[in-house]
């Protein structure tokens, strides 16, 4: 069930509505009679998985907090998790044929991940075991991150998912703006970009160079709409209900180095490859002894940049599986954990190098330069093969300026430009205020009621005029969902 549909619609609305009639202690199990039903709709072996997944871990929690076996508990937990993931999604890549046929469950990704924090935060002592299942099948499957994320840690998400908090009209607000900004983001935004990014890659050979990259832009601006849109959409529900679901994205285009735009894109997951990761890497016996190594031999600095590079590669080797079975994935993550590593040996150069006084000139240099290395990486992310990835570089950087189709041929007309505009120009300006720490939400609601409602329904008329529907007026499916 996509959150752009109108049977979503009509489920979150007999949500609400059976929430908050239901007495507070019944409310966290209507949300769970719900988001099983919600994911019951991808298919009932789906639901099958996601019962196993959370048996296992919530087992292996329950062993691990009694004593009893802690550590065989854990690990066998954390390999069966694991091991589901890459038998269904990896094995037949790795095998170079298909051995397995089994249908990947919706958001097998996700809800292993966050399977596998609990199990862990449990054996560190983050979090306590939960004693009932229920509670803890909530916690995997709440209907608005089970799909796509964000992907929520036990510890923090809990006491909000478990409370069944009351109508507060100021949240229920705030809510709904949030939800209908993502609407907006994913129909009126990601979906139009993406018929001509679909039409160039399609055939770049039939395009100027320049249009091929101008296309690649548009990618960029594409996915950004479409995740930070269903986020939206997400944490919008979660708040109406008063859950507090972790934040995913922070202005991540405005990012001055790699490094930094990965603190703020798809921040849950590169949280969890840090803290489940990277850091357990870095703290192994192998990894210590190479530090000694290389200290007695090489001095403080190799010690500390060797392992973290190699912790910082398989990390990114991770990273790009993580997101499928195909060698670009492979190659897009093996791009960004040079970029970061290399980010990472030059920082003490790049540092002395930088104008004492504070620059904006040389702040957007190091934004649009940040931005282009992300551009070339969604060249290997967008692309089904090497060659396809290879096609469109070429046609890039060999034929900037020959001739060839123009924009109109991918099948847009001169008033979906004008649309994009306006509607790029508004993802920029709530970005901007985002960044100057300006709360438009507060804003809105701050405002006389006729201006406040017209704002609302000029927002509302937008993704009904100007959204991209397909048949039945369905919308094009996110596009993290196929991860």
């Amino acid at each position: 069930m996509s959150f752009t549909s109108f049977s979503f619609l009509c489920f979150f609305a007999l949500c609400l509505v059976g929430f908050f009639a239901l007495p507070q202690r019944l409310r966290p199990w209507l949300l769970l009679a719900a988001s099983l039903g919600f994911y019951a709709a991808a298919g009932l072996p789906a639901l099958g998985w996601l019962f196993a997944t959370a048996a296992v871990s919530w087992g292996a929690g329950r062993c691990v907090s009694a004593g009893r076996h802690p550590g065989a508990a854990y690990a066998g937990a954390v390999v069966c998790h694991l091991g589901l993931l890459f038998a269904l999604k990896y094995l037949n890549f790795f095998a170079g044929r298909e051995i397995l046929t089994l249908a990947i469950p919706a958001g097998l990704s996700f809800f292993t991940f966050m399977a596998v924090s609990y199990v862990t935060d449990v054996r560190r002592g983050i979090c306590p075991a939960e004693k009932n299942f229920g509670r803890y099948l909530l916690y995997l499957s709440f209907f608005p991150h089970v799909l796509q994320g964000p992907i929520d840690r036990y510890a923090g998400l809990t006491p909000g998912l478990f409370a069944g908090a009351g109508f507060e009209e100021r949240r229920f607000l705030r809510g709904a703006w949030r939800m209908l900004w993502g609407f907006f983001e994913k129909l009126v935004i990601a979906d139009r970009l993406g018929i001509l990014v679909a039409a160039v890659w399609k055939e770049p050979e039939a395009y100027a160079g320049w249009r091929v990259a101008a296309a690649v832009v548009c990618y960029a601006l594409q996915i950004y709409a479409d995740f930070a849109g269903y986020m939206d959409v997400a944490l919008g529900a979660g708040e109406i209900f008063g859950i507090t679901l972790a934040e995913n994205f922070d202005t991540p285009y405005f990012s001055r180095s790699v490094p930094e735009f990965w603190r703020r894109w798809h921040i849950t997951l590169g949280a969890w490859f840090r803290d489940y990761l990277f850091y357990p890497l870095q703290r192994t016996g192998a990894f210590r002894r190479l530090g000694k190594f290389l200290k007695g031999k090489f001095g403080k600095q190799a010690a500390k940049n060797l392992p973290a590079a190699l912790a910082l590669a398989a990390v990114w080797l991770f990273t790009g599986l993580w997101h499928g079975a195909r060698l670009t994935y492979v190659a897009w993550g093996a791009y960004y954990g040079l970029l970061i590593i290399l980010s990472m040996l030059c920082e003490p150069l790049c540092a002395r190098l930088r104008p004492k006084k504070k620059s904006l000139l040389f702040e957007a240099f190091r934004m649009a330069r940040t931005f282009a290395a992300v551009c070339l990486g969604y060249v290997l992310f967008r692309s089904a093969s090497m060659g396809e990835a290879w096609r469109v570089l070429v046609r890039i950087f060999t034929a900037p300026f020959a001739a060839g189709k123009g924009f109109s041929a991918a099948g847009l007309g001169m008033a979906d430009y004008a649309v994009l505009a306006f509607a790029l120009g508004l993802r920029l300006l709530v970005s901007l205020c985002r960044v100057k720490g300006v709360d438009l939400r507060e804003k809105l609601l701050a405002l006389p009621l006729p201006l406040r409602w017209g704002a609302a329904l000029a927002l509302i008329f937008s993704v009904i005029l100007f959204g991209i529907y397909g048949p039945g007026y369905d919308a094009a499916s996110f596009i993290y969902f196929e991860f």
